[in-house]
């Protein structure tokens, strides 16, 4: 039977900071609003001059109703506010219906004035008695909110050494929350075999240790480094004072940009765009490494190759502050010896998750028919648990009918192990097929492969992949057969091409192709040919 309750509303802010005007709207209420934006913290403050009525503003309590978190900075005069306290009201509501998180604050204020209202506390509700003594259970909710608020876990103003620190401390805690919200409901979504991946991980970067650390994230293509390594950015970026997340290394160093990257990174790490024009980036300024010395950041350098791209980017940053982390992910295990033992390497996908990843992008989270389910099954141990794999074959096999299914399941079993050369695409030739098949390569496979790999007709492709060169030409099929025909002529070794998708990715779409062949083009000098209609 379906609930008469209504859901809870959909969360528009992570933090609701409930404040007295007349306190703490200048000083120390304005400060954490602003040190939590600076954390990407979303944060609501209420700062109209102007509240007319008693009662708060259904935008007020929406805001409320929306929001993750609520900070109730109590102070002396918080009490003498009708709309702080029926925000406290609202606020402790939502703590018991959808399960918000409170955090009280006393500043400059002892706890237990608020909870037995006395002092300033007490002269307030003398006001509030008066003013509502024909509405005396409204005055008796304040109090009785009050004095539940003051149970909650808070802190305190006279624990601190001055507001700065205990913003920082608020700051913290409520990083803290929401990692805890994010982690369950938002970061995890559509990954499969993550949560304990992500848990060891967590366990060598050990966040609290003061000690400054580099992790290394390790495995073949498509295996999932990246997304982990971002994952763990994103969920801890907040708790460092600088951050830079560094993609694609191994391709900036094709293109002979790690100048740019490096950069780029003490760019968005110190935030100061003065360093923009340093005549020579790849040596460190005295006062740029003075300053890593001082500052705790977060540096993630995605997809490095070789030693000489590592030190590139970190070289003379070797003395970084205190409890700073950086995190290399690579396919070279060998680098990442040779610069910490705090090494997690990525396995493969089991039977259970690979099988559950391969249906989401083969039915679209659409409960597959029975049918389906042995041949699910085979696509999916065909591709040996590798997620980019599982997603691409998935992704291709969408709405196509059991008996190419069938089909293409066989000709994938029949070519698995077959060595294959990824700069040489089936001998120089690939069959034709039909234009509904070739649509479909177009719209995914084309999109993921051909669009970053395939240049224009007659471009040089060495300004792409420097260590070879292919030149582009076009040409129409038969009107009989409606294909376009696209060879590739290569020159050199190829490995850049081969790059661009997995091996086993790449055999497994030419197994597929081959299924709907409908004529052989005769075989060609050229190293490689791709098809779309």
């Amino acid at each position: 039977m379906a609930s008469s309750s209504s859901p809870p509303p959909v969360d528009k802010h992570d933090v609701f900071i409930s404040f007295s005007d007349e306190d703490t709207r200048f000083s120390f209420a304005s400060f954490l609003y602003e040190e939590l934006r600076s954390k990407a913290i979303q944060a609501y403050m209420d700062v109209r001059d102007f509240k007319t009525g008693d009662e708060i503003s259904p935008a007020l309590m929406n805001a409320i109703k929306s929001s993750k978190v609520s900070v109730v900075i109590f102070s002396e005069n918080y009490a003498s506010s009708t709309w702080c306290l029926n925000e406290l009201v609202q606020i402790l509501e939502c703590k018991e219906s959808n399960g918000q998180i409170v955090l009280p604050v006393f500043y400059e204020i002892d706890a237990f004035i608020v909870r037995d209202q006395t002092e300033s506390y007490a002269v307030a509700f003398e006001k509030h008695e008066e003013r509502f003594k024909d509405d005396i259970e409204k005055v008796n909710q304040w109090r009785k909110a009050l004095k539940d608020a003051t149970y909650l876990h808070g802190l305190d103003s006279k624990e601190y050494r001055g507001g700065p620190q205990l913003i920082q401390k608020i700051v913290d805690d409520i990083w803290s929350q929401l990692h805890k919200y994010q982690t369950s409901n938002h970061l995890y979504k559509g990954l499969f075999g993550i949560e304990e991946r992500i848990k060891e991980i967590e366990s060598l970067l050990s966040i609290d240790s003061p000690d400054a650390r580099i992790i290394g994230i390790c495995g073949m293509g498509g295996i999932g480094k990246t997304t982990l390594a971002s994952i763990i950015f994103q969920k801890h970026y907040s708790l460092f004072e600088g951050r830079c997340f560094l993609k694609n290394v191994r391709e900036a160093s094709a293109g002979h940009r790690l100048d740019e990257l490096r950069t780029k990174l003490l760019t968005e790490l110190f935030q100061d765009r003065a360093i923009l024009s340093l005549d020579t980036p790849s040596v460190v300024p005295p006062f740029i490494a003075s300053r890593f010395r001082r500052k705790k950041v977060l540096i993630v350098l995605d997809d490095v190759d070789s030693s000489t791209e590592l030190d590139t980017l970190i070289e003379g940053y070797g003395e970084v502050a205190p409890g700073s982390r950086i995190i290399v992910t690579t396919r070279n295990a060998q680098l990442l010896k040779n610069v910490t033992s705090q090494i997690f390497v990525v396995d493969v996908l089991n039977d259970i998750d690979a099988l559950e990843l391969f249906q989401l992008h083969a039915f679209k989270n659409i409960l597959p028919p029975t049918d389906y389910t042995a041949l699910s099954q085979r696509v999916a141990h065909y591709a040996h648990g590798n997620p980019h794999d599982l997603k691409v074959l998935g992704n291709f096999l969408h709405s196509i009918r059991i008996e190419e299914w069938e089909s293409a399941v066989k000709m994938l079993e029949m070519n698995q192990g077959k060595e294959t050369d990824e700069g040489n695409m089936d001998d120089g030739c690939m069959k034709a097929a039909p234009d509904s098949v070739l649509r479909r390569s177009r719209d995914h496979f084309g999109r993921h492969f051909l669009k970053s790999a395939a240049p224009a007709a007659g471009e040089d492709c060495s300004k792409r992949c420097p260590s070879h060169t292919a030149v582009v030409s076009r040409r129409r099929g038969s009107p009989r057969s409606g294909v376009s025909v696209v060879y590739v002529a290569v020159q050199g070794d190829g490995s850049n091409v081969g790059r661009l998708t997995s091996e086993m990715t790449s055999q497994a779409l030419k197994c597929i192709w081959r299924i709907y062949r409908k004529q052989r083009f005769q075989k060609t000098r050229r190293l490689g040919s791709l098809y779309f209609s």
